[in-house]
């Protein structure tokens, strides 16, 4: 119990399921290999966070809906392969790569999701090309 006589978890802002679930998505060891050499098989119960580097397009996909490819598949791949559908003017598609994603545990609510844990899996906005 805390000074106030709220449990650590209240403390923070979370409630006892939000606290119960964070115990439940593993932690990362520092000889884990990277989340983007990852099997989608491991990842289950997470989602994608994708931004289009073009149109900036913001889309939250399961990681189910990926997995159907083969729970072998390594995230890294699925992530090369990621293309905009968003219909633009003149184009049928945007066709753009993302330039953002992230891979975001958390839980569904009423009308939005609660992030809990969110890893950048890729980053290009940063990059400095010549």
């Amino acid at each position: 119990m805390c000074e106030q006589g709220l449990s650590p978890h209240h403390a923070a802002g979370r409630t006892k399921q939000e606290h119960a679930f964070l115990y439940r998505v593993p932690d990362r060891n520092a000889t884990d290999p990277p989340i983007p050499l990852l099997p989608l098989g491991e990842l289950r119960g997470g989602r994608l966070s994708i931004r289009c580097g073009r149109c900036q397009r913001r889309v939250v996909l399961p990681i189910e809906q990926f997995a159907e490819h083969g729970p072998r598949l390594p995230l890294w791949r699925v992530v090369a392969r990621l293309r905009c559908q968003n219909p633009t003017r003149g184009r049928s598609k945007c066709g753009g790569k993302p330039d953002l994603v992230t891979l975001v545990y958390g839980r569904e609510r009423r009308k939005d999701f609660l992030v809990l844990r969110e890893i950048t899996v890729l980053d290009d906005r940063l990059r400095i090309t010549d």
